[in-house]
């Protein structure tokens, strides 16, 4: 079992996730649902009412390399919408609108206020079928 600096840095992310989502008006239904094609960080309701799950990616910024959001692979993509497709089965959601989101999270060093995280949130960055946008 891994026990670094990396394994606090995913629960984190989605803490400061969903503190920005409950800030934009949305509802948390859930985090880290399980379900038999993989794992849901956050399902949530937008405040105009869709079912959105959201897959949250963190890095630290200070390391070179490709932006969080870029770790949603076509293979993940796909995997998010059986996810989905689950849930709404699952709960009876057929007549909702829903939609698939990222939301990247970037942990910067600051001195004197520890690390502060930037966070962007892409809207509908899947869309049905696996596709990403």
């Amino acid at each position: 079992m891994r026990t670094g600096r990396r394994d606090k840095l995913g629960p984190q992310g989605e803490r400061a996730a969903v503190r920005f989502l409950r800030r934009q008006g949305f509802r948390v239904l859930g985090r880290n649902l399980v379900t038999p094609f993989g794992e849901a960080d956050i399902v949530c309701e937008s405040p105009d009412h869709v079912v959105v799950v959201v897959e949250v990616k963190s890095r630290r910024s200070e390391r070179p390399g490709p932006p969080p959001e870029a770790a949603v692979t076509q293979k993940k993509r796909q995997g998010l919408t059986r996810i989905l497709e689950h849930l709404v089965r699952a709960n009876g959601w057929h007549d909702r609108p829903r939609r698939i989101d990222v939301v990247a999270v970037e942990f910067r060093r600051r001195r004197w206020l520890g690390p502060k995280p930037a966070l962007r949130h892409i809207t509908d960055a899947v869309r049905q079928g696996g596709a990403a946008r």
